[in-house]
C-alpha cells in the first residue's frame, strides 16, 4: 500500500480503490487527518464536513459490490474483473 494515501492522484487513487489496496474510507481518512494537519497553515478550506465525507465514504462499498469490486477483507487484496 501507498504509505501516504493523499499523495495519490484521481486516477491513481481510483485503481488502488479498485486493486483492493484500500478502502474509499481509508483514503477519506488519509485525506481529513491532512486537511487538519495542514489547513491551520494554509487556510485552504473555509468549511469541512468531515462526517458527510466519511458517511459518503461508507456508503461507496455497498455500491462498489453492486459494479462487481466486493468489499475489501482485512489482509486481502482484490483482483480486477
Amino acid at each position: 500500500m501507498h504509505s501516504d494515501l493523499t499523495r495519490f492522484s484521481a486516477a491513481g487513487a481510483r485503481a488502488a480503490l479498485d486493486a483492493g489496496e484500500f478502502s474509499a474510507v481509508d483514503l477519506t481518512r488519509a485525506h481529513l487527518a491532512r486537511i487538519d494537519a495542514v489547513d491551520g497553515d494554509v487556510h485552504a478550506f473555509l468549511h469541512v464536513m468531515g462526517d458527510v465525507a466519511l458517511s459518503q465514504a461508507e456508503a461507496a462499498e455497498p455500491r462498489q459490490m453492486r459494479c462487481g469490486h466486493p468489499p475489501l477483507r482485512p489482509g486481502k487484496a482484490r483482483r480486477r474483473p
